[in-house]
């Protein structure tokens, strides 16, 4: 129980469970009278976990919601809720199985941009399914598989709200190539393709509205077909293992990778109502060099547990082999009526660009782990079955 001297009052309380070893969960609840806008205002938050559910499926909730835009800096003390931009409620079931997962996914975000307007993304619910790399009987071809289907309620403006399901599949076909043990070789080809039961209208159906209609969907189907295709080479690939005093082992990997990457163009990318990440994707035809330093640790044997990637250092180079999308774009100042003007133009040095040095670093991540459902990039990351290099300090 809070009390000010303005008149202000304010009740709320945080009660906390755990019925079970499986479950457990946070809630957090408050009110305050305002006096001055003769309203009661108020947050909720709510955290809960239940995990062994039947599957194997784990189920989360992270709910949270503020009465107003203004609450965050009228009441809030601590600084990061003072400064809440956004708020992001989700609750999802997921399950793995083997190289399947599955995720069941109900999201709500709200941006607030001031008092008067907010931005608001729903999924009303997102269900994905991924398959990673998996052989093919006893062919040399392995298939992966990302698919979602979502029903999507987006709300940015006046003109731009909508209703509408979107499905999503994204399969994938790989052949590895092993000429020589110290080389590994892949070619992958695959095609994106992405159903939306609702469009944006084209410049010319915008100007042809009717009066009135602010609408900027056209109440139309539209499918997104993009057909991709990579190859990566790995190699030649240097390790070596480092015994430690009480047992434990540690295995350095040093391996150059080359990796190609083409994404062909669609042609009606301004119908594409952006939501997400899976709305988001360009054309690319790209080159990868990279250096790539790994460190796997695993500890003793009367300690259990299995090796983890503890750091990865990688030193990377990237090429553009499309002269319309060059990775780097520079500035050029003029004079023009005794007036400095900067011009952003494209660097024609040869019809391969290139982008600087990239550094990249990451520590922590366990090397055996599968991919989780929902994290597509995350998984993307993940070594393919047939990778050699990556196996365990033995």
């Amino acid at each position: 129980l809070d009390a000010w001297s303005d008149g202000f009052v304010g009740l709320g309380d945080e009660f906390r469970y755990k019925p079970s070893e499986n479950t457990e969960g946070v809630f957090v609840g408050y009110a305050i009278d305002d006096p001055e806008d003769d309203e009661v205002r108020w947050k909720v938050q709510w955290d809960h976990e239940t995990r062994n559910l039947p599957g194997g499926m784990r189920g989360v909730i992270r709910l949270q919601d503020y009465s107003d835009f203004e609450f965050f800096r009228d009441f809030e003390r601590d600084f990061d809720d003072n400064t809440l931009r956004s708020i992001d409620s989700r609750g999802f079931l997921s399950g793995n199985w083997d190289s399947h997962s599955l995720n069941v996914l109900f999201n709500r975000r709200e941006t607030f941009i001031n008092p008067e307007r907010t931005i608001s993304l729903t999924k009303l619910p997102e269900i994905e399914y991924q398959m990673r790399a998996t052989r093919l009987g006893r062919t040399p071809l392995y298939l992966e598989l990302d698919t979602s289907l979502d029903y999507l309620d987006l709300d940015r403006s006046e003109s731009l709200q909508s209703e509408y399901l979107r499905a999503d599949l994204f399969p994938q076909l790989t052949l590895p190539l092993r000429t020589v043990p110290w080389l590994s070789t892949s070619f992958t080809v695959g095609q994106r393709v992405t159903f939306y039961s609702d469009r944006l209208r084209t410049g010319e159906e915008l100007d042809s509205r009717e009066p009135g209609d602010l609408s900027a969907f056209a109440g139309e189907n539209l499918t997104r077909t993009i057909p991709f295709g990579s190859a990566e080479i790995i190699g030649p690939s240097i390790s070596r293992i480092y015994e430690g005093e009480k047992g434990g082992k540690l295995k350095h990997v040093f391996e150059p990778r080359w990796t190609y990457t083409f994404l062909d163009e669609f042609e009606e990318v301004d119908q594409v109502p952006l939501f997400d990440e899976v709305d988001r994707l360009g054309s690319a035809n790209l080159g990868r060099f990279a250096l790539i330093n790994r460190f796997l640790a695993k500890p003793p044997k009367e300690e259990g547990g299995s090796a983890r990637e503890i750091l990865l250092l990688e030193l990377a180079q990237e090429f553009s082999f499309d002269e319309e999308r060059p990775l780097q774009l520079g500035t050029v100042v003029t004079e023009v009526d005794g007036m400095e003007q900067t011009e952003v133009v494209r660097r024609t040095a040869g019809p391969i660009r290139s982008r600087q040095v990239l550094l990249a670093l990451r520590s922590g991540t366990p090397a055996s782990t599968g991919s989780t459902a929902g994290r597509r990039r995350r998984a993307s990351r993940r070594c393919p079955p047939w990778c050699r290099w990556c196996a365990r300090p033995s």
